[in-house]
């Protein structure tokens, strides 16, 4: 008859215990950590911006505080306040577009000096630029903000580009020619020698001297967004460099 073999008892000490559940616990904190990321991943995989209206859903990700560096979100905030005050210059200038086609004429003035058909054409194409409320988020704000969250080269180009065409919009905005749809200065003169009463030419002077506030704005933003620019060339300058001197395997050492 043979005897059975005794089982040896496993003694864990205190420290080996505590060793595991450290390590346990670290394990558990990398996959919670994954786990965060992976949501948000997916979370920024879905337009948040801008919000469903009518037939109009989200169509890109927009989180200043997620995608943005704290020292750059407040100017991030800044440009994204800047594009929101283009919005309503944009439609300001066309209420004074309206303002002057229902102003009546002066008796004064003859009828080739009103120059009506002008005016109609004024005022369609200030309605056509009420559709650079898309337009001045695609072409320079998001390509702003997309600089300034990821660093890329290629979205500070894209950046550079709309901006420049926002200065020169602005400039023209600011201008005024009649017949262009933009109420700026020499708007405002037309409007005080042809029409009578002063109100549509005060609503048109102020909103030359808006758009000159906010185009001296835009040359701020493209000043920033440059300098930003050299900041990161220069991040990414190093990481290469440190790349190319870092240390690589050395092998079995003796």
């Amino acid at each position: 008859m043979t005897t059975p073999t005794a089982v040896p008892d496993i003694v864990i000490d205190a420290a080996e215990c505590e060793r595991l559940e450290n390590e346990i616990n670290r394990r558990v904190a990398m996959l919670e950590q994954r786990t965060f990321d992976l949501k948000k991943a997916i979370e920024r995989s879905k337009p948040n911006f801008p919000r469903a209206f009518c037939c109009i859903g989200p169509m890109v990700y927009h989180d200043i505080d997620e995608e943005i560096r704290p020292e750059r979100r407040s100017f991030c905030k800044s440009v994204f306040s800047s594009y929101y005050f283009t919005v309503f210059l944009l439609i300001y200038n066309l209420v004074c577009s309206i303002a002057g086609v229902v102003t009546k004429n002066n008796t004064s003035a003859s009828s080739e000096e009103v120059k009506t058909e002008q005016q109609w054409q004024h005022f369609g194409l200030a309605c056509v630029y009420v559709t650079g409320i898309f337009l001045a988020f695609v072409v320079w704000y998001f390509p702003v903000y997309k600089a300034l969250a990821t660093g890329d080269k290629g979205s500070y180009y894209q950046a550079f580009m709309g901006i420049t065409i926002a200065i020169l919009f602005g400039v023209f905005q600011a201008l005024g020619l009649l017949g262009y749809g933009t109420s700026g200065f020499l708007y405002a003169l037309f409007l005080k020698d042809k029409k009578e009463g002063t109100a549509a030419h005060y609503m048109a002077v102020v909103n030359a001297f808006l758009w000159v506030a906010v185009t001296c704005f835009y040359f701020y933003v493209l000043a920033k967004v440059r300098k930003m620019w050299k900041e990161d060339k220069k991040v990414t300058l190093a990481q290469k460099i440190q790349q190319v001197f870092s240390p690589t395997d050395s092998g079995p050492q003796a």
